[in-house]
Formats: C-alpha cells, structure tokens, sequence
C-alpha cells in the first residue's frame, strides 16, 4: 500500500497544479511590530479596518463589495474586512491593498498614509495588488502579489489571488521568526 501512494502521490501534485492558476507573491517582508498577537489585537473586535484602492474588475467596484469577498487566514481572530470601521475596530491598525498599482516594488509608508494617492496603472490580463498591513501609519508588513485577472469578485482567480496575498502579508510567525 505505501509504494502504491508513493508512486500515486506525485501525480496527485501535478494533477493539483495543473489546475490551479498561477500566483506570484514577491517582496514580501515584515519589520518590528509585525506579529500575529498584532494582527488578532487588530481584529479582536470582529472586523478588521481597510482601505481598497484600484481597479480589479475593468469598471469601478465598491471597495465594501471587494472587502466582503476577502478571507482572513485561518489562524487569525473570527473577523470580517471592512471598509467602512465602526469606533469599536482599531483605527490605527488596517490593511491597504493597492489593486493594479502605477508602481514597480512593494508599497512604503506612504501607502499606509494617503494610498489614493498612489498611481495607479488599467487593468490588464494580470491582477497585481501591492498589499500592507499598517499600524501606526508605517507598514509592517508588504508585498506584491499577481495572478491571472478575473471576471468577477467571485471568481476563482480574484480568491485564489487574495488567499494567498493574505496568507503571506499576515504570516502567523513573528518577524525573524
């Protein structure tokens, strides 16, 4: 039985590739205070705060709509992304996500501080976000992520994206870790 997986294993992971879209993540990193007791303190209310910029769809979508296709990773607090915060959501803590931005590399601070004001690049046959988790208006964590463009919020592509943007801009280990 164990050669029998041994020889069916590999295929199962070629099988499993083939039908997953690609995803790049690049230049992800975090710094000091980046840590998962961060990002669950951030969440601890239910809701986790963002700010959505940019173009996913080719037309404009609301930024609500796309918080509410998001998932947090697994391990972290119970908690819905918003756009739109109560006074009970850390308001100092959020994630930004920059959807095709007009910039090579991950985002700096100035994400963090006033991303409108980033430029921004249309949308093509590639999705690619720049991703930070802020706090204290100085990212702490970053990357850039891409994947093929999809047809909707819903579809496959955008989750397959966003799921693996997530996973790795709020790792569940500390930095150096």
């Amino acid at each position: 039985m164990y050669k029998a997986i041994v020889r069916v294993f590999p295929l199962l992971l070629l099988a499993l590739a083939a039908c997953g879209d690609k995803v790049k993540i690049t230049q992800a990193d975090q710094i000091t205070p980046y840590s998962p007791q961060l990002v669950n303190y951030a969440a601890k209310s239910g809701a986790l705060a963002a700010e959505i910029v940019g173009d996913i769809l080719g037309t404009p979508t609301d930024p609500e709509e796309v918080a509410a296709a998001l998932r947090l990773p697994g391990w972290v607090t119970k908690a819905r992304i918003t756009t739109r915060p109560g006074p009970e959501v850390a308001s100092n803590i959020r994630l930004v996500l920059i959807f095709n931005p007009g910039f090579k590399g991950p985002p700096d601070n100035s994400a963090c501080s006033d991303p409108k004001r980033l430029p921004l690049a249309p949308p093509g046959d590639k999705l690619t976000v720049a991703a930070a988790f802020c706090a204290d208006g100085k990212a702490v964590s970053w990357l850039v992520g891409e994947g093929p463009a999809p047809a909707t919020l819903d579809d496959k592509k955008f989750t397959n994206l966003m799921n693996q943007v997530l996973l790795n801009l709020l790792p569940n280990r500390p930095v150096g870790g």
